[in-house]
């Protein structure tokens, strides 16, 4: 999703430089992905047949959507963070449930 966050279209990513698709890979993905693989997307780009027409609004609608999974993955960790707290209140040593 970092790629789709900075690069909306194909036609964006495929004009990124391979060195920013790098690095954005490189960071969301802990190091763990290579640059063989920015190229990989890079060349998946480039063979997709896109939206051509309503591009700026289906733009703005993706734009839309990571947006609001963003919003509300910061929302599931507050709430993480407010369980924890409450749960460090109580007496309890139960961590997890078997079964």
């Amino acid at each position: 999703m970092g790629i789709l966050e900075k690069y909306l279209t194909p036609e964006n990513i495929e004009n990124a430089p391979i060195d920013e698709l790098f690095e954005i890979i490189k960071d969301k993905s802990h190091n763990k992905l290579t640059m063989k693989k920015a190229i990989s997307i890079r060349e998946a780009a480039a063979d997709t047949f896109g939206i051509k027409i309503a591009q700026d609004a289906f733009s703005f609608q993706l734009k839309q959507l990571i947006d609001r999974m963003n919003f509300l993955d910061k929302q599931i960790e507050a709430l993480d963070c407010q369980i924890l707290e409450y749960y460090e209140k109580f007496d309890c040593y139960l961590h997890t449930i078997p079964g």
